[in-house]
């Protein structure tokens, strides 16, 4: 799984990631993802993105502790995407999400409540 930052963000010495400015951490560990939810929460970086190759599905995180954070996943079928309906979340529980993203645990799916939407 591929641990995608806002271009420039070298926490982990990545390299470009699918053409555009942001950068890609291959194989990212739960160490590298709580790192960058680090990064995130003191407004080094802008977003957090965990993008699984194989599935095409990508799960992503932007916010800050002061206003909450938003988390939106794409299941790789199409362009649409599910964001969580409702309030924004806590950080604790972006990091339960993200962290069973990760391990492909699919009790992400049922943490919250989903609803499509398209850009």
């Amino acid at each position: 799984m591929d641990l995608v930052l806002p271009g420039g963000a070298s926490l982990f010495g990545s390299s470009d990631y699918m053409g555009s400015t942001n950068t890609a951490h291959p194989n990212a560990t739960e160490d590298d993802l709580i790192n960058a939810l680090a990064a995130m929460e003191r407004g080094d970086i802008e977003f957090v993105i965990l993008s699984d190759n194989e599935s095409k599905m990508f799960m992503q995180t932007t916010g800050s502790p002061a206003e909450g954070y938003y988390l939106e996943y794409n299941d790789g079928t199409d362009d649409s995407m599910f964001r969580v309906r409702g309030d924004t979340l806590s950080g604790i529980q972006i990091t339960d999400a993200l962290t069973a993203f990760l391990n492909r645990d699919a009790a992400w799916r049922t943490m919250f409540v989903w609803e499509r939407f398209t850009y």
